[in-house]
């Protein structure tokens, strides 16, 4: 009678289980499938005073930046990001004279909604309800984003799609003032390399006018995603002269106005007597099979050519006249 009564219980808690399984896998047999979850966002915004606020730019760190938007004239924005299942992320908004942030973990469901609201009017009464006689840390007031993006056209340049791209970058500016602060950012220039494929070159400046980093974006691909991507590798590294390091070497009278991009991201430039000599070691690009290699000026584009590993192994030179880098 025990030995029927275990073998009974053994049987119940094995088919407990096996009904489990199976209902996981029925449950979430699509998320399995997917290890992000799409999440229906919605973002109410309201001012030091309750009311809607409009206008207010949504940004979304996932860690990917997504940009949503901005609030409508209810103070509402809605819209779909997508998160790994389970993670952490962040949502913000910020004016002119605010930014607010809140974290939130996405779902383990392939899908889900959510929700936040941002209550100024509750931040600003926290805020003045803050205890006295408490030593108040230093604060370094943000930055606002470069407002000045001088634009740049030649020959076969796209006027529209260049307007295009100083609105969307903009916003991408705004969503990295902090960055861009601390890099001591000043400006942008845009301008649209009218070569054999369409590229758009985007050139960061310092406070002295010099630049701070640059990128080519093929012009199809400057939407917000691809802006942020290359204000996070636009940046020049510090220019390493050691022994057995590779370079091109630019023969001009004129080196200050030369730029140098390896696929894309650019390349530590010194400026010497003869010209403008670029770092090609340790570059991200320098350990490919092979690479785009583009010299730019203030004037639009000089050279673009392909280099193989071999070319990459040793140094390049080339001469430019006098008038090559004249502005056209």
């Amino acid at each position: 009678m025990k030995n029927g009564l275990k073998n009974f219980a053994v049987m119940l808690i094995a088919a407990a289980i096996g009904f489990g399984v199976v209902h996981l896998l029925f449950r979430n047999g699509q998320s399995l499938r997917s290890r992000n979850a799409s999440i229906v966002l919605e973002v109410e915004v309201r001012d030091t005073k309750g009311r809607p606020l409009k206008n207010a730019e949504v940004v979304v760190r996932a860690p990917t930046l997504y940009i949503l938007g901005r609030t409508d004239a209810r103070g509402v924005l809605r819209g779909k990001v997508s998160v790994e299942r389970g993670r952490s992320y962040t949502v913000e908004t910020r004016g002119r004279h605010f930014q607010e942030a809140r974290t939130l973990v996405a779902p383990w469901d392939v899908a889900g909604r959510a929700s936040v609201t941002f209550d100024l009017g509750k931040r600003a009464l926290a805020k003045a309800r803050k205890p006295t006689g408490t030593k108040k840390k230093s604060t370094v007031a943000p930055v606002p984003f470069p407002v000045r993006i001088d634009v740049f056209s030649g020959t076969g340049s796209d006027k529209t799609a260049l307007l295009q791209v100083v609105e969307r970058l903009k916003k991408v500016a705004s969503a990295s003032q902090k960055m861009l602060s601390q890099k001591g950012v000043s400006s942008f220039q845009i301008r649209q390399l009218w070569s054999e494929v369409s590229y758009v070159e985007i050139v960061a400046l310092g406070k002295d006018g010099k630049a701070l980093g640059g990128y080519l974006l093929r012009t199809h691909k400057t939407d917000d995603v691809g802006l942020a991507f290359a204000m996070k590798n636009m940046w020049m590294r510090s220019f390493r002269d050691s022994a057995g390091s590779r370079a091109l070497m630019v023969m001009t009278s004129r080196p200050s106005e030369a730029r140098a991009y390896l696929n894309s991201i650019p390349l530590a430039r010194k400026v010497t007597r003869a010209g403008a000599v670029f770092d090609l070691s340790n570059h991200p690009s320098s350990g490919t099979k092979g690479a785009i290699l583009t010299l730019t000026s203030d004037g639009g584009p000089l050279i673009r050519s392909s280099v193989t590993v071999a070319a990459l192994g040793q140094n390049i030179r080339w001469t430019l006249p006098n008038s090559a880098l004249s502005k056209r």
